[in-house]
């Protein structure tokens, strides 16, 4: 797609009020676009309010509070155990 195409798309998408589900590579026409970001994983789903930006700043918090709960939950375990 051309970018003057691309722009008529966004400008279309920005002002459409309905809802949309898209699948897109291109971070700049989610974050001009997007509203909210779903991602879907092996352990399901989970909404994000926001554009692609806010997604991974939220993702990445997220993801660090669990990998830190997991640490403190196995640091436990070594010190009962030991």
């Amino acid at each position: 797609m051309d970018i003057d195409n691309k722009e008529v798309l966004e400008n279309a998408l920005i002002d459409y009020e309905g809802t949309l589900f898209f699948v897109s590579h291109d971070r700049y026409f989610i974050n001009r676009t997007a509203t909210k970001v779903v991602e879907l994983s092996e352990d399901g789903s989970h909404l994000y309010l926001g554009d692609y930006d806010y997604y991974l700043e939220k993702n990445a918090r997220r993801r660090g509070t669990g990998c830190l709960r997991k640490r403190r939950r196995a640091a436990r375990k070594n010190n009962d155990c030991g």
